[in-house]
């Protein structure tokens, strides 16, 4: 399941069977960026906050789509072209009351899918 960030707006499109194992039943994604390990981690929520970089999960046709552009807005890290990466999934994300994340390495050699 690559994740895939756009010039104009930033989504990721799980696939059902990558939304089922990691996301099903939540509501939403926090964002976070290791600036030191030049990596990004989304953490799937139960519920839904009014925070900043918690983003609503919009599930459709059993599958998700995570808008992320305003997250890469706010860290000035807005491609000019789509990229995608390959995450990985993180049981040590999240802390006692999640069960883990997805960490994105943004060191690792991205695709550039064609338009």
């Amino acid at each position: 399941m690559p994740f895939a960030s756009g010039p104009k707006l930033v989504v990721d499109r799980l696939t059902p069977l990558f939304r089922r194992k990691y996301f099903d039943g939540k509501e939403a994604v926090l964002f976070t960026y290791d600036e030191d390990d030049n990596e990004i981690a989304l953490i799937p929520l139960d519920q839904y906050f009014d925070r900043d970089f918690v983003t609503k999960i919009d599930n459709e046709d059993n599958s998700a789509v995570i808008a992320a552009s305003g997250f890469f807005k706010d860290r000035g890290m807005m491609p000019e072209q789509t990229i995608r990466y390959r995450p990985e999934w993180d049981e040590s994300l999240g802390g006692d009351n999640v069960d883990g994340g997805l960490r994105i390495d943004l060191d690792q050699e991205p695709e550039f899918p064609s338009s």
